[in-house]
């Protein structure tokens, strides 16, 4: 997976990617392959056989994604 433009932590493997940000705003993350993304807490779509998704954050916020 790519890294990010900003100064956002990812924590990623083959199943999960986590993102923790400083500043809100939208993120662009791009995966090695198509993959359903689902956001673990909320179990929000995120989308199907897609290899790149945007994701918005608050503030100080960490968002975990499911890659299947």
């Amino acid at each position: 997976m790519t890294g990010l433009d900003t100064e956002d932590v990812v924590l990623a493997s083959e199943q999960l990617m986590a993102v923790s940000v400083h500043q809100g705003g939208s993120r662009k993350r791009h995966l090695p392959r198509k993959a359903n993304v689902r956001d673990l807490y909320s179990g929000e779509m995120i989308g199907r056989a897609i290899d790149s998704f945007d994701a918005d954050f608050a503030e100080r916020d960490t968002r975990v994604f499911v890659i299947e």
